[in-house]
């Protein structure tokens, strides 16, 4: 996804090498995650010098973190307490970019750059849609407050989407030339890499429906049992395999798949460490979420051609999936309109599918080694 030019790099390197630190919670499965270790392993193609803080032990994805990225587990059990341990780190690595892809840890760095005398650039990335979470009660107001001042102690902030970059201003009362708006990237050596050598995990002779998430109230994945349930009475041949650690959904959507009596035709999964055999085998990947800031698991379906059936969930939807092309688009909570997507998108060929990524180019080495940023 990347093609920045040789001349901006070089323009923004110097004649030294840059010092980025990314901060995160734990390296736990998620989207967040997933974005930040590939925003490392673009910059270490530049040379940078590069250190990943944990504020909790590392989590499932360390294995795709970069070799040459120095990885520091801090061991503070809450965000909160974890100022005095993120300005001693900082103040002995002295860096010169500080990143973060997390709310919680937002209050943290601004607290660090507005009280000590460390002078970093301070780069903040926006992980879902702020006006969307406060309306889905996933965060209240006064936290909501918390993470807005954070945000707005931020040199630049990113916006996955133009939505989201709308909702900061609103919301947090940032300036629109603060925040810049960066699609997600994907690591697509990672993904072949992943797919090299596996064969499909599906039995002969069934049409494999793949969702990919958190078993979180966000994700809806109840209207996706629902919707699957319709068209499960008119084809025998399907089945859905859901993916994805349990957030507090998991024993709601289980007790919905037997009082439909799908007990042998949908399957939880839980985490799975290597999702690609499944996305790039599947008949059809779903996505039945009520918002999102800009879904990786659709991202990565839509490189791999796997027809997709999916909520407008967020704006950049419409720009990936075109009914009839690659999938069909439902209504957000609607359960006949996703139910009508799914069955429409069976009967797409996916050799016939050939999506471009050229829309979603975007440069993320200007932004780390701008002159700003020095």
């Amino acid at each position: 996804l990347f093609r920045p030019s040789a001349k901006k790099i070089l323009e923004g390197l110097g004649q030294f090498v840059k010092k980025i630190v990314f901060i995160l919670p734990n390296l736990n499965s998620g989207g967040a995650e997933r974005v930040a270790i590939n925003f490392l392993a673009e910059l270490e193609r530049y040379g940078a010098d590069l250190t990943l803080l944990l504020l909790q032990p590392v989590g499932t994805l360390r294995q795709l973190v970069p070799p040459c990225v120095k990885v520091k587990v801090l061991d503070v059990v809450k965000v909160r307490d974890s100022i005095p341990a993120v300005y001693s780190e900082l103040n002995q690595i002295k860096p010169d970019v500080v990143y973060t892809t997390h709310s919680r840890i937002t209050p943290v760095i601004g607290s660090v750059k507005w009280f000590s005398r460390l002078t970093f650039t301070y780069i903040a990335r926006v992980p879902n849609n702020p006006i969307k979470e406060l309306a889905h009660g996933v965060y209240g107001r006064l936290r909501s407050r918390i993470f807005g001042w954070g945000y707005r102690r931020a040199d630049i902030v990113i916006a996955q989407t133009s939505e989201m970059r709308e909702a900061c201003v609103q919301l947090y009362g940032l300036s629109e030339g603060r925040v810049c708006v960066i699609h997600n990237s994907l690591n697509t050596a990672n993904i072949h890499r992943c797919l090299e050598g596996t064969v499909s995990p599906f039995d002969q002779g069934e049409l494999p429906i793949v969702a990919l998430g958190r078993l979180a109230p966000q994700k809806n994945f109840c209207l996706l049992v629902h919707a699957f349930h319709k068209i499960s009475n008119e084809n025998s041949s399907v089945k859905l395999y859901i993916l994805g650690d349990d957030h507090g959904q998991k024993q709601e959507i289980e007790r919905l798949v037997t009082d439909f009596k799908l007990d042998d035709r949908v399957v939880l999964l839980g985490l799975v460490s290597n999702p690609y055999p499944f996305i790039a085998n599947a008949r059809v990947f779903a996505m039945s979420s009520d918002y999102e800031g800009f879904p990786n698991a659709l991202l990565e379906s839509y490189y791999l051609n796997t027809p997709i059936a999916t909520t407008k969930n967020c704006d950049v939807i419409e720009q990936l999936v075109t009914d009839g092309k690659n999938g069909y688009l439902a209504e957000v909570g609607d359960v006949d309109g996703l139910a009508l997507a799914i069955k429409n998108s069976l009967q797409l060929d996916r050799q016939k599918i050939h999506n471009s990524l050229g829309v979603l180019d975007t440069e993320i080495s200007d932004l780390f080694f701008s002159e700003s940023s020095k």
